[in-house]
């Protein structure tokens, strides 16, 4: 449940337990951040070809996206404890990162650019052997990439 002040432009907070009194967590600082996250996060997973489930970004691999991506905002508190969005001409990323892993969402901008931006990824933080699709055409594309890649 989130949760806001009737306010200009305040803070958004997420429950985080059931318990009483609740135990609350800042979401975003503004509801106009807040709610263009959840538009663009919606967005994202309606076209996203790839998914992975694995360790929590380091410091290295958020700075190897920072220099390859633009990052956008970021979110906290669910579902991931930081929630980054970043974006680039082959793809747009949103990484659920907790204390013991980052769920990642994967939309590269067209199908001519899948390999490249599975390629681009893999070079930064090695998530290749954990990325699934779940659409037969993109796990296609997966086993392809894969298949490459092996031969390097």
């Amino acid at each position: 449940m989130w949760a806001v002040r009737l306010d200009d432009d305040p803070p958004v907070v997420v429950e985080v337990d059931s318990g009483t009194p609740p135990r609350w967590r800042r979401c975003a600082d503004c509801f106009s951040c807040w709610l263009k996250c959840q538009v663009l996060d919606r967005n994202l997973w309606q076209s996203c070809w790839f998914f992975a489930q694995a360790g929590p970004l380091s410091p290295e691999v958020l700075s190897r996206l920072r220099r390859c991506f633009e990052e956008g905002p970021q979110t906290y508190g669910w579902p991931g404890k930081t929630n980054y969005r970043f974006y680039n001409a082959r793809s747009r990323l949103l990484l659920w990162d907790g204390d013991e892993q980052c769920d990642w969402s994967i939309q590269p901008a067209s199908a001519e650019l899948a390999a490249a931006a599975v390629h681009e990824i893999e070079e930064i933080v090695e998530i290749g052997d954990d990325l699934y699709a779940l659409r037969d055409q993109h796990e296609q594309t997966l086993r392809q990439w894969r298949a490459i890649a092996d031969k390097a």
